[in-house]
């Protein structure tokens, strides 16, 4: 399941005409969760749009979130990664996960979900299944994200 999820996500990511740079990766994996935790400002020249968002409920009780934003440059306009926001109600924990655009060439990209529960890793994969059908809409928003502005 992770490499078709992936897979999809390339291949929106290489059509988007945009690359991820390092820095950008690290800031959707670690550095939104501390802005956010510590009423930070938002990282200079970025700002993030959000794209579709999916609850997950039972008995009426919302169980989990998943939130995905799309980092954008200010400067050029342009997509420069996808995160998605997980989010366990139950537990009242988040997790991040970044996709980074075009044909990065940085080594960390840490798709492995290291410290997310398992629990959590299957409710995020039934998700992602859910926003396959929004990967065309995501693959449209990419390439027209900024012809509105």
């Amino acid at each position: 399941m992770k490499k078709i999820l992936f897979s999809l996500f390339m291949t929106i990511s290489f059509t988007c005409y945009s690359q991820t740079t390092e820095e950008e990766y690290k800031y959707c994996m670690y550095g939104y969760e501390t802005m956010i935790n510590n009423g930070l400002d938002m990282k200079q020249g970025y700002y993030f749009e959000d794209f579709s968002s999916n609850k997950i409920s039972y008995l009426n009780i919302v169980k989990y979130t998943f939130e995905i934003k799309v980092l954008v440059r200010k400067k050029t306009q342009e997509p420069a990664a996808i995160l998605i926001i997980a989010k366990n109600h139950n537990k009242n924990k988040s997790y991040y996960d970044c996709i980074p655009l075009g044909s990065y060439t940085f080594s960390t990209v840490e798709q492995n979900f290291y410290g997310w529960e398992s629990e959590m890793i299957e409710e995020y994969a039934k998700a992602m299944k859910g926003f396959v059908g929004s990967g065309i809409d995501l693959l449209y928003y990419c390439k027209n994200i900024l012809k509105k502005k």
